[in-house]
């Protein structure tokens, strides 16, 4: 399904069978219709066609209701423990929520470039998550941006753990490979992880890691180069804004602060960027220091993010 900006040639595809998964995003820049987001990174010459719901990058999907993975599938909740599907069948883990295979209704709003998204999750209908919540995503569109936001409210009884985002791979014109755009945040903090990219703790200063010479507070000016990034990095309370730019472009991604953190990842393709708005990090369920939420019977939490090209 295609959305469309009514005065100009930007333009979103999305999947609504597959939980709404952003296939496509191309913005205005100088009046010339540009593609700024990469479907397959993952994917090489001879991969077989892509198909289904499931891809393995989970490239463009939405996730919910947790982002990242917990491991084995395991987490414990108010004194229970429980154990969730595990998708991810080369580290045994869960990853990503259950969004990406479900299908979502569509609202088209009169007279205007946007669409609603609407689905739900009943009590037990995901194995291991006994929570009910209901989800909503809006998709605006403008020549030069994309504006998303993401909404999830308790409609059960029961206080329920919570963690979103969004999974998108960004890439720009003339770019081939990720090591030649040059990256720029102001969060100037991030999770330190294990060799199984498992969190050691909470926050820490970027300051005298890989991470320091891609903060500040200009224009980017460090290019990705050979460097592999797994990594989520936090403003501290600060919204959290990313800047990719080449010589003739930049895209700059903005997020609110309900999307505490945001996720940097290199596929091996190198073919694109992930950077990922999301509530909280890696195993976030099992540790309140990644960011784990507890949503109330009744509570909405929104997260909304903006993706702006300009030359």
């Amino acid at each position: 399904m295609e959305l469309r900006s009514s005065d100009s040639c930007a333009r979103v595809v999305f999947r609504p069978e597959c939980g709404g998964t952003v296939e496509s995003l191309v913005l205005e820049a100088g009046g010339e219709p540009v593609e700024v987001m990469c479907p397959h990174p993952g994917r090489v010459a001879d991969d077989p066609p892509a198909g289904g719901c499931y891809d393995p990058t989970f490239a463009g999907r939405f996730l919910w209701p947790f982002n990242d993975r917990i491991p084995g599938g395991r987490y414990a909740f108010a004194g229970d423990s429980y154990q969730l599907p595990v998708n991810d069948t080369e580290t045994g883990d869960a990853i990503h929520g259950a969004l990406y295979n479900r299908a979502l209704t569509v609202e088209h709003e009169p007279r205007s470039s946007s669409v609603i998204l609407h689905g739900a999750l009943e009590a037990s209908e995901l194995p291991g998550y006994p929570f009910a919540l209901a989800v909503t995503i809006r998709l605006r569109m403008e020549p030069d941006s994309l504006f998303l936001a993401m909404s999830t409210t308790n409609i059960g009884a029961r206080t329920a753990p919570i963690a979103f985002g969004w999974h998108p791979y960004f890439t720009l014109p003339g770019c081939e490979s990720v090591d030649a755009m040059r990256l720029r945040t102001n969060a100037a903090h991030f999770i330190p992880v294990d060799d199984r990219l498992l969190p050691t703790g909470g926050p820490v200063p970027a300051a005298g890691t890989v991470l320091e010479s891609f903060v500040g507070s200009g224009a980017a000016s460090t290019p990705i180069g050979d460097r592999v990034f797994d990594v989520a990095v936090c403003g501290m309370g600060e919204p959290v804004i990313a800047e990719l730019a080449t010589a003739t472009h930049r895209l700059v991604i903005r997020q609110s602060q309900a999307f505490v953190y945001q996720q940097w990842y290199t596929p091996p393709s190198r073919a694109a960027i992930a950077i990922e708005p999301v509530t909280a990090a890696t195993d976030s369920f099992n540790r309140v220091e990644t960011g784990r939420r507890l949503l109330a019977a009744g509570e909405t939490v929104v997260g909304a993010v903006s993706v702006t090209l300009s030359q």
